[in-house]
C-alpha cells in the first residue's frame, strides 16, 4: 500500500500498537541520499505524501479516526490553496488527486482500521505519548522551523 513515502512511520506505529518499543541509537550514523526514488520537485511525491499521510490515520481506532479526519481534511485543503498560491499547480492537483483517491477507496481505510484494531495491544491514549505535542504546521510555516531538531 505504501510506496516510497511513510512506510517506515506505518511500520513503527504498528510496532507500538503491538506493544513493542521502537528505539534508536543516538551515536549511529545513517547516510540517506534523498530523492532517489522521486525527485524533490515531483508532483507524484506530493501525491504519495498526502495520500499516505491520510492512510496512516487508519492506525487510529475508528473513533479517533472519525474525530481527526475533519481537521485533517481541512489541513489538506489549506495545502491545496497554498500550492495554488505558490503557482505549483501540479502539486495542488496532486493533493486534490490524493483526496479523491481516499474518497473513492473507503473500503481500504475501513479494512486497515479493522486489521489494526485486531493488532492493537495499546489504545490511542497510550499511543499519544509518541506524538509531538504541538503543531508542526505552525512551527514550520509561522516560525520557519525546517528541521526536526529545531522543534
Amino acid at each position: 500500500m505504501f510506496f516510497a513515502h511513510m512506510e517506515e512511520i506505518d511500520y513503527h506505529w504498528k510496532c507500538h500498537l503491538l506493544g513493542f518499543d521502537v528505539g534508536f541509537t543516538p551515536d549511529s550514523v545513517v547516510y540517506h541520499k534523498g530523492a532517489q526514488t522521486l525527485n524533490y520537485g515531483s508532483s507524484l511525491k506530493t501525491y504519495l505524501n498526502h495520500r499516505n499521510s491520510i492512510l496512516l490515520m487508519s492506525n487510529f481506532s475508528f473513533y479517533f479516526f472519525m474525530l481527526l479526519i475533519i481537521p485533517k481534511l481541512i489541513l489538506e485543503l489549506i495545502s491545496v490553496f497554498y500550492e495554488l498560491f505558490l503557482g505549483r499547480f501540479k502539486h495542488s492537483f496532486a493533493i486534490v488527486k490524493s483526496l479523491f483517491w481516499i474518497f473513492f477507496h473507503p473500503k481500504i481505510m475501513i479494512k486497515r482500521i479493522i486489521q489494526n484494531s485486531k493488532l492493537r495491544k495499546i489504545n490511542d491514549f497510550k499511543m499519544m505519548k509518541y506524538f509531538y505535542r504541538g503543531s508542526i504546521v505552525i512551527r514550520y510555516f509561522i516560525f520557519f522551523k525546517k528541521k526536526y531538531s529545531s522543534l
